[in-house]
């Protein structure tokens, strides 16, 4: 933790499906994208927004996402 401001947790709301299209590393790259931009723009005017996605892939093959976290 950095500890230089308060965090506040604001979920993502939007279901960002995965493009098989794209290599892996990448698909979950926008996935994240696409939720940190959610959460933003809910978030107070020049906040530090983080976004992350989690996917379960095995040589270089989407398996899918895990069941809990």
């Amino acid at each position: 933790m950095l500890g230089l401001f308060d965090r506040t947790i604001l979920p993502a709301y939007v279901e960002a499906p995965l493009d098989p299209r794209l290599p892996v590393s990448e698909a979950v790259a926008r996935v994240a994208l696409s939720k940190a931009r959610d959460s933003a723009s809910r978030a107070p005017k020049g906040s530090l927004v983080l976004g992350a996605d989690t996917i379960v892939c095995l040589e270089g093959k989407i398996l899918g996402k895990p069941k809990n976290a």
